[in-house]
């Protein structure tokens, strides 16, 4: 039960215990009698609550709770007053008795005042009678009872949850104005409730009023429970009701009371959310970017089935771990970072990454993050994308940019920034430095013969074994046609670099065609320049190598000569 379900009833109690503390507070006696018979007749009336003042009076023998007129008084006093009941069923108004001292049992009772309690339709359900003695100000009475009254009303209307009374066949007493305004109900409603005409409490509604009723009956603590009723206009309200019994002084119940809160639009609203609840899933379960949401230090709390389909991760390698787990070491300075911002709230921050796969290969991933506010709980969002395609391609637009497009080679351009970066090194530490400038010198006769896919696999065969004379720390870059310029560096002597071209020229005259293996396809020749302080920047060191070349070709056995400054 909802603590404002909780408030009402406490409020309808105190109302129930101030009731009967005035009722009981009133000298006069006051008789509270059901009718019990079709409107016109009005043959029986039943005591159903006395107050102090008329069960002291000696009028009754024995307790009258429950019994009749007719089963109480002699037969004459039975039939005046049976008789002045009916008159007040008939006219439907207030019947006052002014001076009509009555005595009975040596008992002397003066002013009265009957007045009709209506239930549904008008029917006069029930009728209060006081009576007073010579010394009762009946003033004062009507008053009482004009307060308790107006307080009962202020109380039902002055809530927003409806009220309902119902007797125990099932029949609307009253409702309050929050009532009607949730089931759309007017008076011609409430009246057609007396018939069974009513949708209200409908065939299947009044078969579980009745089953309720019988529970409460029973004392069975009923409690909160939620249902949905349709309007006559066929809108759906949805309500928490809370049911309770109403009991006479003797205990006996007389009626029963049902309080309805409206939660229509909370139950619209949660249908809403479930809704779109199930749209992201869908949406999440079914699109190829990466979801993953983290707490604010960093641990993963949910994951999207794409982690699994693309990845080839499940959920149990990736909850409950840090998101920097599966991240190549050299990300990570990174990635921590950008969740340093996120979670200062700087906005939205890209990051890119290696991500490690099961098989310790990696994929490259590009992620927005954001910061996510939940239930008043803070959250790091990640929402990412495979980008190792994108990545790759950028790779080979960046080789193809520095790249000779046949050889795959640095270019022209990349050699001279490495080439300045070795002058540098050479001149801060003293590192040794040569460049050879190299002449394939293809034969004449024989290129003719072979085709053009033979002789650009030549020329990558021989790019190969330059790249492995000149070893992780040289380079080798292709000028035109068939000459290259060749870095070496990391060497003592200068020996070295001679032997290793001299052997390099050896292994370029091995490369043949298949089918020509005895014809040599390069005659070879290469010209050494050492860096040193006559020849430091790299401008004269190529053009050293080069005039060193020049005197190579002309050297037909060693095809194989060293500058020397003048």
């Amino acid at each position: 039960m909802n603590s404002c379900h909780e408030d009402d009833i406490l409020r309808l109690n105190i109302y129930k215990d101030m009731l009967a503390q005035l009722f009981a507070g009133i000298p006069d006696l006051a008789l509270l009698l059901k009718v019990e018979a079709e409107v016109e007749a009005c043959e029986h009336f039943r005591y159903i609550l006395l107050n102090p003042a008329a069960l002291d009076s000696g009028i009754f023998h024995e307790d009258p709770i429950g019994k009749t007129i007719d089963d109480m008084l002699p037969e004459d006093l039975a039939e005046l007053l049976n008789e002045r009941y009916r008159k007040v069923c008939r006219t439907r108004k207030p019947l006052y008795i002014e001076d009509g001292k009555l005595t009975y049992e040596g008992h002397r009772f003066g002013d009265t005042v009957m007045s009709p309690v209506f239930g549904q339709g008008g029917r006069v359900s029930h009728i209060l009678t006081v009576v007073k003695d010579y010394d009762t100000n009946i003033l004062k009475t009507r008053q009482d009872l004009k307060i308790t009254q107006d307080f009962l009303f202020t109380l039902m209307n002055g809530t927003k949850d409806g009220i309902v009374f119902w007797d125990l066949e099932g029949s609307i007493l009253q409702v309050n104005d929050s009532f009607r305004r949730l089931f759309h109900y007017n008076d011609e409603n409430i009246e057609s409730q007396l018939t069974g005409k009513g949708t209200f409490f409908s065939i299947e509604n009044r078969n579980y009023i009745a089953d309720l009723s019988a529970r409460l009956k029973r004392g069975e603590q009923v409690g909160t429970s939620s249902a949905v009723y349709k309007t006559e206009g066929g809108l759906a309200v949805y309500v928490d009701v809370t049911y309770f019994s109403l009991k006479m002084e003797d205990g006996e119940i007389y009626a029963f009371t049902g309080i309805y809160r409206d939660i229509t639009r909370e139950k619209h609203a949660v249908t809403a959310s479930q809704e779109n609840e199930r749209r992201y899933r869908i949406i999440a379960e079914n699109m190829t970017d990466l979801i993953l949401l983290t707490d604010v230090t960093g641990v993963v709390q949910y994951v999207s089935p794409s982690f699994h389909h693309l990845l080839g991760l499940s959920e149990d390698r990736v909850l409950g771990k840090s998101v920097l787990e599966n991240i190549d070491k050299r990300d990570i300075p990174k990635v921590s970072h950008t969740l340093v911002g996120i979670r200062k709230d700087l906005g939205t921050e890209l990051v890119e990454f290696r991500y490690i796969l099961l098989d310790g290969s990696f994929v490259w991933v590009e992620a927005k993050g954001s910061l996510l506010w939940e239930s008043g709980t803070p959250y790091i969002l990640l929402i990412g994308r495979d980008v190792t395609d994108h990545k790759a391609h950028e790779e080979r637009t960046a080789m193809l940019a520095y790249s000779d497009p046949l050889t795959g080679a640095p270019n022209q351009k990349m050699f001279q920034e490495l080439l300045k970066q070795a002058i540098y090194a050479s001149e801060r530490y003293g590192h040794p430095l040569a460049i050879v400038y190299l002449d394939l010198e293809a034969d004449r006769t024989l290129l003719p013969t072979i085709t053009e896919e033979q002789r650009d696999g030549l020329l990558r065969a021989a790019v190969m074994l330059m790249e492995l004379s000149v070893g992780k720390s040289g380079v080798v870059t292709r000028v035109a046609g068939g000459e290259f310029l060749l870095l070496y560096q990391e060497f003592v002597e200068e020996q070295e670099v001679k032997d290793a071209v001299s052997r390099l020229l050896s292994q370029l005259a091995l490369l043949a065609v298949p089918g020509l293996e005895d014809t040599e396809v390069w005659k070879s020749a290469a010209g050494i320049a050492f860096r040193s302080q006559a020849i430091g920047q790299a401008v004269e060191l190529i053009e050293s190598a080069q005039m060193a070349l020049y005197r190579a070709l002309e050297d037909r056995e060693s095809r194989l000569a060293v500058f020397k400054p003048d």
